[in-house]
């Protein structure tokens, strides 16, 4: 049996690399909804507080 490993792609390392905006946000509602709209809000980091 043969597993096959991914690469995982950091995009926000990648953007900053390239001298690109990266736009995120500082979180600290502690719901699990909420969160998941601010990871599927397109931005490219949050901090959860």
């Amino acid at each position: 049996m043969s597993y096959t490993i991914g690469v995982m792609l950091n995009k926000l390392k990648d953007k900053l690399a390239n001298g690109e905006v990266a736009y995120g946000s500082w979180f600290s509602i502690f719901h699990e909804g909420a969160a998941e709209a601010m990871a599927r809000s397109g931005i490219d980091w949050i901090l959860i507080d």
